[in-house]
């Protein structure tokens, strides 16, 4: 990225972690599976199966952002432990002119569209691999590389972690989107299920952007 890019997106990242009260979100997700087993979380390994879903996020910062999200996943299960996925993603983003978070080149609006193909490997019931890669590109002309590679561990029946490493464009607003920032995050989740009525949850990220800046 070049200095003068570098200098300008470090300031409007500044600007942009303070977009967060009165915010207005709507979400709608969809759901289906050829196999009712897999449905419900316990796909039958012997045979092959697929799986779609759906999901359409709307959310208006006031008088600042708006912005509508859609995605499409989909996992078919070629063979008991390997899974063929993919995950296709649109957004539609609106900045108010007088917040200053338009694209550098003064637009308000800009769309951008993502596809992400890999593949899922799972060994047993306790460990799992899943690879992901792709790219991204805005009506600004950006263009951004994507990945996402994640573990699955359960070690003991109660406690189960998940570690993904993961690589997209920070998409908060137009002008990020236009000065091509990319967000890196590595992020460790944990569940451990103390007793029946008992669970505690848990999770730690990091995270670096593309203009030097850091997020833990």
């Amino acid at each position: 990225m070049k200095k003068n890019k570098t200098r300008k997106s470090s300031v409007w990242l500044n600007d942009m972690v303070r977009i967060k009260a009165d915010k207005l979100i709507f979400c709608l997700a969809l759901f289906f599976a050829s196999d009712v087993s897999m449905a419900a979380g316990y796909p039958d390994r012997s045979k092959q199966s697929w799986m779609v879903s759906a999901m359409a996020n709307y959310a208006n910062d006031s008088d600042t952002i708006s912005s509508d999200y859609e995605s499409l996943k989909s996992e078919y299960k070629i063979s008991k432990d390997l899974s063929f996925n993919s995950q296709l993603e649109n957004l539609n983003m609106e900045a108010d002119r007088k917040s200053g978070l338009t694209a550098i080149s003064g637009k308000e609006d800009l769309s951008m569209q993502g596809l992400l193909l890999g593949i899922k490997q799972s060994y047993g019931n306790n460990l799992a691999f899943k690879v992901l890669a792709g790219a991204e590109k805005s009506s600004v002309d950006t263009s951004t590389p994507l990945f996402e590679i994640k573990t699955d561990w359960q070690p003991i029946d109660e406690l189960q972690t998940a570690l993904t490493f993961s690589q997209n464009t920070y998409a908060v607003s137009p002008r990020a989107i236009s000065l091509d920032i990319v967000k890196t995050e590595g992020l460790l989740q944990m569940n451990w299920q103390a007793s029946k009525k008992i669970s505690v949850k848990g999770s730690g990220s990091y995270s670096e952007f593309s203009d030097n800046n850091e997020k833990l």
